[in-house]
């Protein structure tokens, strides 16, 4: 998912939030380790983070429309 730029930049356009993405594509591997007392890992890079590129009356706006179509479904 992390690789999904168009999905990451739209996530943090949405939530109006920055979305930081770990360069590494699998993490959880490291949180196994981490969590089992492998604590000689530098702190992972994150290379990527997308800002917010729209206004928040555009993201008010856009998801106010998805709910009403998924509204529409029901």
């Amino acid at each position: 998912m992390i690789a999904n730029h168009y999905l990451m930049q739209r996530l943090a356009d949405l939530t109006q939030q920055t979305v930081a993405v770990s360069g590494i594509q699998e993490l959880s591997g490291v949180g196994a380790a981490l969590n089992g007392g492998k604590d000689h890992f530098s702190p992972l890079p994150i290379p990527n983070q997308y800002q917010p590129k729209i206004s928040v009356e555009s993201s008010v706006n856009q998801i106010n429309r998805w709910t009403s179509q998924i509204k529409q479904l029901a």
